[in-house]
């Protein structure tokens, strides 16, 4: 089955409890790509490739990892203006945030360099999607406090990625999609921005 497979394959990697949760993901997903070929059905088939690969980027092996890192971003980088809101927001929570979390191994440092530039410059590029998201303050709240914390208490390379990070979310490109952006919205978000690196 499905799940033996899964923890036969990454069972050093993943609790139960993650196991459980990719299956019912992936369950819900595949429902969504029965039948005619629709933007939703290729949402969701987006977001079943990404699933997958996003299980590969803890992988033991560090050239493993990474690369898969570097895909996963690269991938939601060229495709994700094509991607519906529901998709930006499993995208955000399941794929992007779950792969932000800290690890305690030194040797995990170029993967952590790698998410969190990866993850700035998904945010960076696609802000006046994600700003729409219902729970994108939470989301970015969250990813100031790693950025903050990978600054406090990682090695040197990861608290300079973090910081650049942080750079690179707050520009803000002068083109005629980022000026329509709500004002309000946008200020709230870099007054977070700037408490954390106040802290920082």
């Amino acid at each position: 089955t499905k799940r033996s497979e899964l923890e036969k394959n990454f069972g050093t990697n993943y609790e139960k409890s993650e196991i459980i949760k990719d299956m019912i993901i992936e369950q819900e997903i595949e429902r969504d790509i029965q039948g005619e070929l629709s933007p939703r059905t290729m949402n969701a088939l987006w977001m079943l490739i990404l699933l997958q690969l996003s299980k590969i980027c803890s992988d033991v092996r560090r050239q493993v990892r990474n690369g898969a890192n570097q895909t996963l971003f690269r991938t939601i980088d060229m495709n994700g203006a094509g991607l519906e809101s529901q998709t930006w927001h499993t995208c955000i929570w399941k794929i992007m945030v779950h792969h932000s979390r800290n690890t305690v191994d030194k040797q995990w440092d170029e993967t952590k360099v790698l998410v969190l530039t990866g993850m700035s410059g998904i945010i960076k590029n696609f802000l006046p999607f994600l700003i729409n998201l219902e729970d994108f303050k939470q989301a970015w709240e969250l990813f100031l406090l790693h950025l903050q914390e990978s600054c406090l208490y990682s090695s040197l390379e990861v608290a300079f990625a973090a910081i650049k990070s942080l750079n690179t979310i707050i520009q803000f490109p002068e083109d005629e999609i980022h000026s329509n952006l709500p004002k309000k919205s946008i200020s709230l978000l870099f007054k977070n921005a700037w408490i954390t690196w106040e802290r920082i």
